[in-house]
Formats: C-alpha cells, structure tokens, sequence
C-alpha cells in the first residue's frame, strides 16, 4: 500500500477533467495488481501508480491519465497516457489506453 496524503484528490482538483472514462478503466485494470489512485494536487492530470511494499513509499510505475480534449493538455502535443518506471524511465508514451495498461503491468514486473 502506497503513503497516503491530505493532498491527494483523485478529480476535484483537475477541474474540467474530461477523461473519466480513460482513468476509470486504467484504474479498474490496474487495482487488482496492486496500483492506486496517485493523483496529486499540484500534478497537471490524474495518475495511478504502484508504490514500494516497504515504508518508504517509493514508487516502482505510474502512469498519468491526461485530458481527452488536447488543447486541455499542458502541451496539445502531448500524448494522453505516459508510463514511467521508478521516477524517470519511460515505458510507454501514447494513445491507446490497452498499450499504456499492458506497459505498466510489464514494467511492474
């Protein structure tokens, strides 16, 4: 179980999130292999992450969900679901929901 915080808020805090669907089904695939909601308060969309089983809440994958809509993105260019493994090795950067879900349970191990 990852380190929960105050600051945590899955969608109140992305206000307009247009990509419930998106998230809810990455997060419905994932919580059976261990991964949580990680959205933070201060991130620039909602996330999922698989943290460390030890106290140090160190996170092993996370992937952000970003908005449906791109010009609603940080960068439009951007593309709608990353996956990174440990805090900066990219394993998936895309848009097709079933590769971003099946690259994070590869980089989980």
């Amino acid at each position: 179980m990852g380190i929960i915080d105050s600051n945590v808020n899955p969608y109140g805090t992305h206000a307009g999130y247009d990509n419930q669907a998106n998230f809810d089904k990455v997060l419905a695939a994932l919580q059976p292999f261990g991964f949580e909601d990680a959205s933070w308060h201060n991130d620039t969309c909602p996330s999922v992450a698989l943290f460390e089983d030890d106290e140090t809440g160190q996170m092993r994958v996370k992937m952000y969900v970003d908005f449906l809509d791109r010009s609603e993105r940080d960068s439009p260019e951007m593309d709608q679901f990353h996956v990174y493994a440990g805090e900066d090795v990219t394993v998936y950067v895309g848009e097709d929901v079933e590769a971003a879900i099946n690259a994070a349970l590869k980089a989980k191990g």
